[in-house]
């Protein structure tokens, strides 16, 4: 009988004990699945980008519809010809402000086309149009959609920074500084960035302000205000104190948290996370004050002691000028990654689209390239003349190029004088075509005779004659 009566009261000490820890360690359960999440790969949306490939392409068409005056001021040659090595040499001239963006990459379309140069499949599926209204025609459209693909590839790399390894990348820094603090991504507690106040007790755990970071609230629950071994959360694995440095408790504590749970970190697992904290926060009120808590309060106080450990949220809590849940430091953290995470898949579904207009502004080019168009155009502007018998007349054409007389002579070339009289500086075009365009091909007016050897069309002595210095001017 003796033995049964201390064996009952053994039992009852003992469930009354467990219930003074169970909110604490059902709280710290709570708080140890957020802690987890940093470990968890962001399920971010992953995008294929060929967006380079096809620029590449578009400008290596671009420069070979260019005159060869504009082509020539580029070497192909990255270690030679980009924009660090030539800018000096054109530091007197007049250009647009954006050449030393572009610079290197019409540079390396001069290097893609001299290698596709090479290739004669290249000459035999774009012969380059000899008529020069097909190739103004020609150089004018495409202009136009190398403009509009500059702009698609700026939009797309816009997205793409919301995507990917960028997007998991900061979508992880969030969930690490909802954890540890503002700016610590490196598992280092700090006791300015991860206790909320002062760092006391009183000011981090009981004054109404906890919430600056789980971390913190980990500590308000599971740590006692003065050092002593504390099992409120844990069984005897916990020394440090408030009273002290509570910091080296943080990682005790996490390594006692149950094994994380498998899978991608997707936000709706932590909305999940933040609607599991909103059912548990629980409210307490002594005399005229409410307080919302997690952990134990006893007697309406949290004073650090066996029983009385908590994590009060006062502060976000009481009127419509407060922000309740959301409001709270880590929780917003949290909700940061998962917007990230959410925005992510929305701009690979833009980039996609983006991607799209962009292959098909290549296909326009190769159209634009091969004579789909520019047959329709020669019809139009030669009243009707073949495409071929244009194409021929333009080649005879481009051989009596030296001055009026020659070409003329011909009966199917008339010469356009460049300053409207000269008889040697000129063009000798077909009859009933119109005059040769200067303008290198979708670079805008950086070569429509505004600018150093573009300007002299494909006279290279007066290009030469242009130099000052040994500088373009």
């Amino acid at each position: 009988m003796l033995v049964r009566k201390i064996t009952m009261f053994a039992v009852v000490a003992v469930a009354a004990d467990a219930a003074i820890e169970a909110e604490n360690v059902a709280d710290f359960h709570l708080l140890c699945e957020i802690t987890q999440a940093e470990k968890l790969p962001p399920k971010t949306a992953e995008v294929n980008d060929e967006t380079s490939s096809i620029i590449a392409e578009i400008n290596t068409i671009n420069m070979s519809l260019a005159d060869e005056a504009w082509r020539n001021l580029f070497t192909g040659d990255a270690a030679t010809g980009n924009w660090d090595k030539k800018a000096k040499d054109y530091e007197q001239a007049t250009f647009k402000d954006d050449w030393a963006q572009k610079w290197n990459s019409w540079n390396e379309a001069k290097a893609n086309l001299k290698a596709k140069e090479e290739n004669k499949e290249w000459e035999q599926r774009f012969p380059r149009p000899q008529s020069p209204t097909m190739l103004k025609n020609a150089r004018s459209k495409l202009e136009s959609i190398t403009v509009e693909a500059a702009r698609l590839e700026d939009l797309i790399k816009s997205q793409l920074q919301n995507t990917g390894a960028a997007a998991s990348t900061m979508a992880n820094q969030k969930v690490k500084e909802a954890i540890y603090g503002e700016g610590l991504t490196n598992y280092a507690p700090e006791k300015g960035k991860t206790l909320a106040g002062d760092g006391t007790y009183g000011q981090a755990c009981a004054g109404g302000k906890s919430g600056k970071t789980v971390a913190n609230d980990l500590l308000c629950i599971c740590v006692l205000a003065t050092a002593e071994n504390s099992d409120e959360c844990v069984t005897n694995s916990i020394s440090e104190g408030w009273n002290s440095n509570p910091l080296p408790a943080i990682a005790k504590l996490i390594q006692k948290c149950p094994a994380k749970a498998g899978g991608p970190l997707t936000a709706a697992k932590l909305h999940g996370m933040i609607s599991a904290f909103a059912s548990r926060l629980r409210s307490h009120k002594n005399v005229a004050s409410v307080y919302q808590h997690l952990g134990k309060m006893s007697a309406g106080t949290c004073s650090g002691a066996t029983g009385q450990l908590c994590a009060t949220y006062t502060s976000y809590f009481g009127d419509n000028t407060k922000g309740g849940i959301t409001s709270i430091p880590w929780v917003k953290k949290l909700e940061e990654a998962a917007n990230i995470i959410s925005n992510s898949h929305n701009a690979a579904a833009t980039t996609e689209a983006l991607k799209a207009k962009l292959r098909a502004l290549r296909v326009r080019a190769w159209t634009i390239y091969n004579g789909n168009e520019e047959a329709k155009s020669a019809i139009t502007t030669t009243k009707g003349r073949d495409t071929q018998q244009l194409q021929a007349a333009a080649k005879e054409c481009n051989k009596q190029m030296s001055n009026k007389t020659t070409c003329e002579n011909t009966g199917k070339c008339e010469w356009e004088a460049k300053d409207g009289k000269s008889k040697t500086d000129g063009e000798c075009e077909p009859k009933d075509g119109e005059g040769q365009s200067n303008t290198a091909a979708g670079t805008g007016k950086e070569a429509t005779g505004t600018y150093a050897c573009a300007r002299h069309g494909t006279n290279e002595k007066s290009c030469l004659a242009d130099k000052t210095d040994g500088k373009q001017s």
